[in-house]
């Protein structure tokens, strides 16, 4: 996982409020690459840099729109729209939603992946597709649109959470159990049998099930 996500209601902190009128620079021939930009679910346009760390471009009918700045705990800039905030202290929008720093890593295309709640079924349009349902939650996941015309629908949603993402990370946990020095012996793992035993297991059962698994352990990328 790229990060520990902090599963509390949220207070914007404000660096700086920006008017959602202001215009996105770009390096002029010879200087240093443009910043970072990206377009956020309401259809905003953030661009990582400048005195605040984030320049904005609010979308078209969004111009009286202002917008709080911040660094979060991961030194990542947010860049939040006022009518989100209410939202986010509800705990019903995902804060990572409007991490830009997050979202210009991850390069998302034309449409943002989103795991969504709603109290009745789930909306369908041409804003959203629909790509898995997600029914053990009670949620569905949808590629929704960036050029704002899904943010209405989603401001109604129970939950909207952004599915980014998810990394393993290996640096400890390999070592600790001995897999490299069990990969340099030449031990894979092939044809090893493999017994699962959950907690429900039926002592008394005179025909407990063993499968045989040939997935070899996995390697460490190089």
């Amino acid at each position: 996982m790229r990060r520990t996500r902090l599963v509390t209601p949220v207070v914007v902190a404000a660096v700086a409020m920006i008017a959602g009128g202001g215009t996105t620079a770009t390096a002029a021939q010879g200087s240093t690459p443009a910043e970072p930009a990206v377009t956020l679910l309401t259809g905003d346009t953030v661009t990582l840099g400048g005195e605040h760390g984030a320049r904005v471009r609010a979308a078209k009918g969004r111009e009286h729109v202002s917008f709080y700045v911040r660094k979060d705990e991961n030194g990542d800039t947010h860049a939040v729209p006022e009518d989100a905030i209410t939202l986010l202290s509800q705990g019903k929008l995902d804060p990572d939603l409007f991490n830009v720093s997050l979202l210009a890593e991850a390069g998302f295309g034309e449409r943002l992946p989103l795991i969504v709640d709603y109290a009745g079924p789930t909306p369908r349009g041409a804003a959203a597709e629909v790509t898995r349902e997600l029914p053990v939650m009670s949620a569905t996941a949808v590629a929704a649109e960036r050029s704002g015309a899904y943010w209405p629908v989603a401001r109604k949603a129970e939950h909207v959470w952004l599915d980014e993402p998810v990394r393993m990370s290996l640096d400890r946990s390999v070592p600790q159990i001995g897999a490299p020095a069990a990969w340099a012996a030449g031990l894979t793992g092939a044809d090893a049998v493999v017994a699962v035993l959950d907690s429900g297991i039926d002592t008394t059962h005179p025909d407990p099930k063993v499968t045989r698994s040939a997935v070899p352990v996995p390697r460490m990328p190089r």
